[in-house]
C-alpha cells in the first residue's frame, strides 16, 4: 500500500453520526484501482462471515489512513456498499456508543483486525461498573500471517480480557501520531463500561481486584469530566478542565509565588532556578495514589511535585494555603475558557452576519404568539440574533475581567504566613490582579456573575434554536437543518427529517442555566470560608463551559447549512388572506378622517370574515360600504414593498456594528 499517496489524499466531508461534518481521508482512486490492494483484507472478510449479524466496527480516529479500509470493512460486514466516503459509523449505529475498535494495518497490505462481537447489550448497567467482558463479549483476532493463542490472553486482573495486537515495529512510525506511536507496538485492547476502549487512551479501570492503571500516552486528555458529558466535549475546552490542565496550572502558580518570595529575599534565588527547571507537573495517576493517603487532592500535590526536588522540595508551597493555589488557577482556567466562549461566539456571529445579508429580502411573515403579525424578512430576524450575540460576548467579557484575579494571602485573607508583595509579584507574572479583599477564597460573586453570563448565553442560543424548531415544523416547513447523506432521522420512520440538534441546544441551555443557580447559591458561606462551594464548582464550571462551547459550535454549523425555503416562506405570508396588511388598512381609514375606534372596528369585521370564510381581505373591504378608500389607497396599503421599506435601516445598523468590530486597535 502506497502510504505517500494515502498521506497526500485531499480530505472527504462526510456527515457523522453526531450531526456534525467531520474530515476523513480517504486515499484518491476508484474502488477498482485499490481492489488489489485489498485483496487480504476481503479474505479475512470471509472468516469473518460468521460474525456479520453481531458485529461492530468504527474507525480508529487516531489512525486516519486505515479509515477507506475499515468502511469496507464495515460494509462488508452488513452487506452494504457505501464505498462513496460514507463513514463507518453510519452504518454501524450511534459512534458515541460504540468506542474505538483497533483496526490496524502493516505496509504492503498485511491487515491486522480486532473486533469484538457482542453476545449481549445492557443499556440499564451501572455506566460507572466495568461489565464483565465474558458474560458480555466474545474476542475475536483475526491476522493473516500470526494469530497465535497468545494473542487473545487475560490480562491477570478479574474482570478484564485484552486482544493484543502487534503492528510490526518498521511500520508504527510511519502509521501512528505523535502522541501513541510508542504505544501502539504492542498494546492491548481492552473492554470498558462504554462497550469498547483502546489501551491507548490511558483510563483507568475499577475491577474487583482493585484499579488498573494502563501506562501509556494517551492522544487526548485524561480527566475527570469525562463521565459527564464526552459526547459534548470540545477538546480544546476539555484540555482545560482535564486533570492534566489543572495540575500544570496548579504549579505555574506555585512558581509564579516562588519567584514572589525569591524577589523579597526570603527563598534563595539559585533554589527557585533549580526547582523551575526540575518541577514537572505529576501525573493524575501519581496525584490520585497520594490522594488515597492524604485525602487531600493539593496536598497530595505539594507531595508529588516535592518528590521530584531533593532538599529543595523544602521551599515547595512555601506560605500558601489550598486555595491560593485552587483559587488562582480556577481564574486562569475560567481566563482560558472564556477566550474559547468568546472565539465561539465570533464564528456564530459571524454565521448569522453573513445568512443576514443573504436573506435581508427573503420575505417572510413574523408572528407574535404563534399567530401571523405583519412582513418581516428572514434576514431581519437573524439581524436580531447577531446583536444579541454580540451583547453576550459583552457580558462574557464583563465576567472574564472579573473573574480574572488572583489571591495569595493565606488562610484568612490577611498574608499571616505571607506577604503580599509575593502576590503582587505571582498574580503579574500570570497575568491577573490580586483580589482587594480575600478571605481564605476569593469572594463567590464573581464566580455567580460568569455563571450567569454563561447562562445568559445559553438562553440566546435556546431562543435561536427554538426559532429553528418552530420554523421546521411540518405545518411550517420554512427551514430545515442540514441533513447529511446516509443520516437517519428516525429508526421506525424512514421520512423523518427532524431538528435534533436545535432540540439539543434547547436541552443543554438547562444545564448551563442551572449551573449559575449554582453559582448565586455559593455565594454565601461561614466566616472566612467553608467548602460547601467547592464540591458543586468542580462540577458547574467545567460542564458549563463545555456545554456552551459545543452549542456556541454546534450553533454555527446550524446556522451556516440551515436550508432556508424562500418560496415556503411567501407562501405562508400569503395564506392569511392579506391579513398582515390590517395595520396598514387600519391607519389609512384614520388618515380618512375615521376615528381610531371606528377604523379599528371596521378592518376587525372584514378580517375576522376573512379568517372564518378563507376569503381575500382586500376583496372584502371593497365590497364594504362603510370603508370608504379608493383603490389607490388600498394599493398603498397593500404594498409589500412599501411595508419593509425600512428593513434597510436595520442591515444599516448591522453594518455600522460589524465595522467596529473590524476596525484594528492602536496603542
Amino acid at each position: 500500500m502506497d502510504i505517500e499517496r494515502l498521506r497526500r489524499a485531499e480530505p472527504v466531508r462526510v456527515p457523522d453520526l453526531r450531526d456534525e461534518v467531520v474530515a476523513l481521508h480517504q486515499p484518491a482512486g476508484t474502488l477498482e484501482e485499490d481492489t488489489q490492494e485489498l485483496e487480504l483484507l476481503h479474505r479475512q472478510l470471509d472468516r469473518l462471515a460468521a460474525h456479520r449479524d453481531g458485529s461492530r466496527v468504527e474507525v480508529h480516529r487516531h489512525l486516519a489512513d486505515l479509515e477507506r479500509p475499515s468502511r469496507l470493512l464495515a460494509c462488508r460486514l452488513r452487506g452494504g456498499a457505501s464505498h462513496d466516503g460514507t463513514h463507518a459509523g453510519d452504518q454501524l449505529g450511534r459512534a458515541e456508543r460504540l468506542r474505538h475498535v483497533v483496526v490496524g494495518a502493516e505496509l504492503e497490505a498485511q491487515y491486522a483486525v480486532h473486533l469484538l462481537a457482542p453476545r449481549a447489550h445492557h443499556d440499564d448497567r451501572d455506566p460507572r461498573r466495568l461489565p464483565d467482558p465474558a458474560e458480555h463479549f466474545t474476542p475475536v483476532s483475526v491476522r493473516e500471517h500470526d494469530v497465535e493463542e497468545h494473542d487473545v490472553r487475560p490480562l491477570g486482573r478479574e474482570g478484564l480480557e485484552t486482544v493484543g495486537c502487534r503492528l510490526g515495529e518498521p511500520d508504527v512510525e510511519a502509521l501512528a501520531p505523535q502522541g501513541i506511536r510508542e504505544g501502539l507496538g504492542d498494546r492491548p485492547l481492552v473492554l470498558d463500561d462504554k462497550d469498547f476502549l483502546l489501551a491507548d487512551h490511558g483510563h483507568g479501570h475499577n475491577t474487583g481486584a482493585g484499579r488498573v492503571r494502563l501506562a501509556v500516552d494517551s492522544p487526548t486528555a485524561r480527566s475527570r469530566i469525562d463521565p459527564v458529558i464526552p459526547r459534548y466535549s470540545r477538546p480544546a475546552m476539555q484540555q482545560i478542565w482535564s486533570d492534566e490542565g489543572k495540575l500544570a496550572r496548579w504549579l505555574e502558580i506555585e512558581l509564579a509565588a516562588l519567584e514572589g518570595w525569591s524577589e523579597i529575599g526570603a527563598i534563595p534565588a539559585d533554589a527557585v532556578a533549580r526547582i523551575r527547571e526540575h518541577a514537572t507537573p505529576p501525573t493524575p495517576e501519581r496525584v490520585a495514589e497520594i490522594e488515597e493517603r492524604t485525602h487531600h487532592d493539593l496536598a497530595a500535590f505539594v507531595d508529588a511535585v516535592a518528590d521530584q526536588l531533593g532538599d529543595d522540595g523544602r521551599w515547595f508551597h512555601f506560605g500558601l494555603t489550598s486555595s491560593d493555589v485552587l483559587d488562582t488557577a480556577l481564574a486562569l482556567q475560567s481566563r482560558e475558557a472564556c477566550l474559547l466562549i468568546l472565539d465561539g461566539l465570533q464564528s456564530a456571529q459571524t454565521a448569522v452576519v453573513r445568512r443576514a445579508e443573504e436573506h435581508r429580502a427573503t420575505v417572510m411573515v413574523g408572528r407574535t404568539h404563534g399567530v401571523h403579525a405583519e412582513p418581516i424578512t428572514f434576514g431581519v430576524k437573524l439581524a436580531g440574533w447577531a446583536f444579541e450575540l454580540e451583547r453576550e460576548s459583552d457580558r462574557i467579557e464583563r465576567a472574564l475581567a472579573g473573574i480574572s484575579v488572583g489571591k495569595i494571602s493565606g488562610a484568612v485573607g490577611v498574608y499571616g504566613g505571607g506577604d503580599p508583595e509575593v502576590e503582587r509579584v505571582a498574580c503579574a507574572r500570570l497575568g491577573l490582579m490580586p483580589e482587594p479583599v480575600s478571605t481564605q477564597i476569593v469572594p463567590r460573586d464573581r464566580h455567580a456573575e460568569l455563571l450567569s453570563a454563561l447562562g445568559l448565553c445559553a438562553a440566546s442560543v435556546e431562543r435561536f434554536a427554538t426559532e429553528i424548531r418552530h420554523l421546521a415544523r411540518t405545518e411550517v416547513r420554512e427551514v430545515q437543518e442540514p441533513f447529511g447523506r446516509g443520516q437517519k432521522g428516525s429508526s421506525a420512520m424512514p421520512h423523518k427529517r427532524n431538528p435534533v440538534v436545535a432540540e439539543r441546544l434547547c436541552g443543554l441551555a438547562r444545564v448551563v442555566r442551572a449551573a449559575s443557580a449554582v453559582g448565586l447559591e455559593n455565594v454565601a458561606l461561614w466566616h472566612e470560608r467553608d467548602i460547601s462551594h467547592s464540591s458543586a464548582e468542580r462540577v458547574v464550571l467545567p460542564d458549563a463551559f463545555l456545554a456552551l462551547d459545543y452549542m456556541l459550535d454546534r450553533l454555527t454549523w446550524l446556522v451556516d447549512g440551515l436550508v432556508v425555503d424562500s418560496e415556503r416562506m411567501r407562501a405562508n405570508l400569503d395564506s392569511s388572506h392579506g391579513l398582515v396588511f390590517s395595520q396598514r388598512v387600519l391607519l389609512a381609514l384614520v388618515e380618512s378622517g375615521l376615528s381610531r375606534d371606528e377604523a379599528y372596528r371596521l378592518v376587525q369585521r372584514n378580517a375576522l370574515r376573512a379568517w372564518d370564510e378563507g376569503l381575500d381581505l382586500r376583496g372584502l373591504l371593497e365590497q364594504d360600504p362603510d370603508v370608504k378608500l379608493s383603490p389607490e389607497a388600498l394599493d398603498a396599503a397593500f404594498d409589500l414593498d412599501d411595508a419593509l421599506k425600512h428593513a434597510d435601516v436595520v442591515f444599516e445598523r448591522l453594518s455600522a456594528l460589524m465595522t467596529r468590530k473590524e476596525e484594528p486597535v492602536h496603542a
